[in-house]
């Protein structure tokens, strides 16, 4: 076949139109993709992030019980043989021979609950186990703090955790021994 000067190949030049259109087309593929994943990325933080909260309000309710059971400012007895958790913790916050020192708190034997839930529309939800850790710290003659850690805990590992402090004054009434514990605040 013969050229003449000025005659172009039109097969050359659609072939490179075809690789053109097909790299343009490749790169609108990814971006597509990556505004997919970018998506599904979003959507599950937020999923997350709402259990995070679940989490959270457990263990904050949690220690809101405990401040409305033991913490109202008023003197309680101390009992002999503590019934329940909240028994045990005014016998703990009581009991004078376990003061820390100002550097080193002494802690309770932690209470470990394997299952809570939490009622739903739909049912309960389960937010795996809770740890409860309480430790106090001499503050004074007859005084200490107590703080309450509560750690929401799923398959070992820790998902939520709040802490509730309590300034305590000891006295004594007709009965025996009395323990007054003040709400502080939420650590």
């Amino acid at each position: 076949m013969i050229r003449y000067p000025g005659e172009r190949n039109h097969r050359n030049e659609r072939g490179a139109a075809m690789v053109v259109v097909v790299c343009v087309m490749m790169v609108l593929m990814i971006l597509a993709l990556t505004m997919i994943a970018g998506a599904y990325q979003t959507v599950a933080s937020v999923r997350d992030g709402r259990r995070d909260v679940g989490y959270y309000q457990q263990a904050y309710s949690f220690c809101e019980m405990i401040r409305s059971k033991v913490g109202d400012g008023n003197a309680k007895s101390v009992p002999a043989h503590p019934a329940d958790l909240y028994e045990q913790i005014i016998c703990f916050a009581a009991d004078e021979t376990l003061f820390g020192d100002d550097t080193k708190p002494v802690e309770m034997p932690e209470k470990q609950y394997d299952e809570v839930s939490r009622s739903t529309g739909a049912g309960s939800e389960s937010f795996g186990s809770l740890q409860l850790r309480i430790r106090k710290k001499r503050a004074g003659t007859d005084k200490c703090r107590l703080f309450l850690t509560v750690n929401i805990n799923e398959e070992d590992k820790k998902m939520a955790s709040c802490t509730i402090g309590f300034d305590v004054v000891l006295g004594t009434d007709a009965v025996g021994k009395t323990c007054k514990m003040d709400f502080r605040s939420y650590y």
